[in-house]
């Protein structure tokens, strides 16, 4: 109760942006509904960090395409 994991891989410098993607797509894809908000947020930190990039434009995709 009260650790926050999305916080704790969003500051955390050995996890590269790439890496978050990867999760956060992961988890989007999930049949649960929390595991999606998760892999959702990890996202928007993606796009954050890195809009432009290649990997920011994919995660802004995913999101779009999951209506968030």
């Amino acid at each position: 109760g009260g650790f926050s994991i999305d916080t704790r891989l969003t500051e955390e410098a050995l996890i590269q942006t790439k890496d978050l993607y990867q999760l956060g797509f992961a988890f989007a894809e999930s049949r649960d509904e929390d595991e999606r908000d998760f892999g959702q947020e990890l996202l928007e930190v993606v796009v954050e960090r890195e809009p432009r990039s290649k990997v920011g434009l994919a995660a802004k995709n995913k999101l779009r395409l999951t209506h968030r």
